[in-house]
């Protein structure tokens, strides 16, 4: 079984420089997470998942947060990739520890570690609610 997500856009130029947005990258695959779980208990798959999570044409951006504007260090690849496995009471406990291996390495680099929602995206106590 596989679920795939294609998100055309997260990245945005204003004003010369190339923004991430926090929210289409950490949000979306937050949101896959979520659906793998409901497929899983929908269907009584209780073994684990696979997560990929790929991100291009990031030479040189820089974090863009819901609260405006970053100036953060920019990211220096024009690639950023992630993978994990989870196991579904790990997928069950919550988002937090599955985004932080998937996503933990692009957020510090681009200084989202800095930022207090994004933190608290990645933390371990961070739970789904079903």
């Amino acid at each position: 079984m596989a679920l795939r997500l294609w998100c055309g856009r997260a990245t945005l130029q204003i004003h010369e420089q190339l923004y991430v947005f926090d929210s289409s990258v950490l949000g979306l695959t937050a949101r896959m997470i979520t659906l793998a779980r409901s497929v899983g208990r929908a269907g009584g798959f209780f073994g684990s998942w696979d997560f990929g999570v790929g991100v291009t044409g990031l030479r040189n951006a820089r974090l863009y947060v819901r609260q405006g504007f970053n100036t953060g260090p920019l990211y220096s690849q024009a690639l950023y990739t992630g993978t994990t496995r989870a196991a579904t009471t790990e997928i069950e406990a919550g988002t937090g520890p599955i985004l932080g291996r998937l996503l933990g390495r692009l957020m510090r680099a681009i200084g989202g570690d800095q930022i207090r929602s994004i933190k608290a995206q990645l933390a371990p106590s961070n739970a789904t609610s079903a």
